[in-house]
């Protein structure tokens, strides 16, 4: 899945949180870049991530409609244009960021070819994870990990390494909850009406490809098919990125061709992946994907907060801070 300033001194907040990664772990909302709060400032993210089909209805391997696909991500790197490293268990000194999502099979629609549209929904069943509540509309889970400043944790995991569902589970988890993010109104996202996909709010989660999802002898990288996102961040008072500023972006042509949207429509993440063949083979995971997630970060005040002002008090303090009312993967 890369996150100027009107806002008093934000050449001093920017300074505080672009702290170089080279003296020490840096926490994830420390590397992400923050603009003025009318643009934001695109961020990139990029992962790997490793899926299963948690629930198979027909039990034949394929993805029908009423299935549940979930996996795990390891977000690599983050782009502000520069991509700068994220911490894993492998290596890397930045503090890591992984997720956990669970998605639902909404709609399957024959294209001909052995290809298939598919449109994917929040999974009603999921409600909580590692003992937290999660808000409605939820789909992916992100957790960050590390010894950085503010990071709540310091365990960390290279999900890629990990061959087992209980294995990556633990590795993702047990870092403190950064963000949920999903549909904030699932019945205005992308959806079939007949063979035509349609998207009233920009939101959407759709793919095409192979409807088998036992690829067993398919090579690591063969790529099985292509999904597109449009995703909101969602309130979680669980969170910690939760009150960093997003500012939602247009979907461009591809996107909103995809979600059957248009690129009047904005939206706070907005991703494309591959669906490939998986390197884990020895384990229970049967793909995995490679995706890219850009999103626009403007200035926060409780980051500001935290870490902006030791260093205004320092400069002599600051006589106010002007709050953007809008919301951060």
């Amino acid at each position: 899945m890369a996150l100027g300033t009107k806002m008093l001194l934000g050449v001093a907040v920017a300074g505080a949180l672009a702290m170089s990664p080279a003296a020490h772990a840096a926490a994830v909302l420390n590397l992400i870049t923050y603009g003025p709060p009318a643009t934001g400032s695109v961020n990139a993210i990029h992962d790997l991530d490793l899926e299963y089909l948690k629930t198979d209805i027909n039990s034949n391997g394929k993805l029908d409609v009423g299935d549940v696909i979930a996996g795990y991500i390891n977000f690599g790197s983050i782009s502000k244009p520069v991509n700068i490293g994220l911490g894993t268990l492998s290596g890397g000194a930045n503090d890591q960021l992984t997720a956990y999502f669970q998605v639902k099979v909404q709609d399957k629609f024959s294209l001909g070819g052995g290809q298939f549209q598919f449109t994917f929904a929040p999974d009603a069943a999921l409600t909580t994870l590692g003992g937290q509540a999660l808000p409605a509309g939820t789909m992916i889970v992100v957790y960050t990990a590390g010894s950085g400043v503010g990071s709540g944790s310091a365990t960390a995991s290279n999900i890629g390494n990990s061959t087992t569902i209980a294995q990556a589970d633990a590795g993702t988890i047990t870092g403190k909850r950064f963000l949920s993010i999903g549909f904030a109104s699932p019945a205005s996202a992308s959806h079939m009406v007949g063979s035509v996909l349609t998207s009233s709010n920009g939101e959407g989660w759709t793919g095409v490809g192979v409807d088998n999802f036992s690829f067993g002898g398919v090579s690591s990288g063969t790529a099985l098919g292509s999904v597109e996102l449009g995703l909101t961040r969602l309130s979680d008072i669980n969170a910690i990125a939760n009150n960093v500023g997003l500012v939602p972006q247009p979907l461009d042509a591809v996107t909103a061709g995809l979600l059957g949207g248009t690129t009047s429509q904005k939206v706070q993440f907005i991703g494309s992946s591959t669906l490939l063949g998986t390197f884990n083979t020895t384990g229970q995971f049967a793909a995995d994907s490679q995706s890219n997630i850009t999103f626009a970060a403007a200035v926060p005040i409780p980051t500001a907060a935290l870490m902006g002002l030791p260093l205004l008090a320092a400069m002599g303090g600051v006589a106010a801070l002007r709050r953007r009312p809008n919301k951060l993967m």
